[in-house]
């Protein structure tokens, strides 16, 4: 498939609430202010792996041309911030 760099972040209800139910979010509908740091550029065939309770990693894939990429990003979910 074409590489992108869409990120998906499922909401969930907070617990004992009665507010709305779990939904998909893209996380371009954020208003980028609301983000610090570089995300990651347009990839495909990637690893991401989640380190709880708060960070996720990405590393590696490929870009547009087909070049694979050795780089790392984590994003922060407390801090909302990319590094």
């Amino acid at each position: 498939g074409k590489p992108t760099n869409d990120m998906f972040m499922l909401q969930l209800p907070q617990p004992h609430s009665s507010s709305a139910p779990s939904e998909w979010r893209t996380l371009v509908e954020w208003p980028s202010s609301i983000f610090c740091g570089d995300g990651p550029c347009a990839r495909r065939d990637h690893s991401l792996a989640l380190k709880p309770p708060s960070a996720f990693y990405i590393f590696g894939g490929s870009d547009a041309s087909g070049a694979y990429l050795n780089d790392l990003h984590v994003f922060d979910m407390d801090e909302a911030t990319w590094s």
